[in-house]
């Protein structure tokens, strides 16, 4: 099977010639995305949650959310060097997937550097080469089959 013209680019890029050579691109790693089912002090977490307040200082943006797969537990996020972005991003009602490592800070909760994240309950291999790790996915959904 050829690549069609739209994909052309995007396939030189890759350094792949054949489909064969597409189905041989391994990962660099693999992200676990699974929904955590309780707080696991130290690691990356994935939380569903609901923002249920903000407060922006120049230095970071505090917010405070509810936990849902941890029983609605009140908790707090921090995210430094926050941008308007991170303001629009998390504003208070918003319910969001979110993935970031869970410290005890003063006897509660706090995720560091919250990230959304749309995906959940899945793993997601991460490809080290010159395209988006999206991109590299969707070509190899696109050309490869079980068969």
């Amino acid at each position: 099977m050829i690549f069609e013209e739209s994909d052309k680019e995007r396939v030189q890029k890759l350094g792949v010639q054949t489909l064969l050579d597409l189905a041989l691109l391994t990962p660099s790693r693999y992200e676990d995305l699974t929904l955590s089912e309780t707080p696991v002090i130290g690691i990356e977490n994935v939380i569903d949650a609901t923002i249920t307040g903000q407060s922006f200082h120049p230095k970071y943006l505090k917010l405070t959310l509810i936990a849902h797969n941890f029983g609605d537990r009140p908790m707090q996020a921090i995210t430094f060097h926050a941008r308007k972005y991170h303001r629009d991003l998390f504003k208070p009602g918003a319910r969001l997937y979110l993935r970031g490592k869970i410290d005890d800070a003063y006897r509660t909760l706090q995720m560091v550097q919250p990230q959304k994240i749309e995906q959940i309950n899945t793993i997601l291999p991460k490809y080290k080469t010159r395209l988006q790790n999206r991109t590299v996915i969707a070509l190899m959904r696109k050309y490869l089959k079980k068969e």
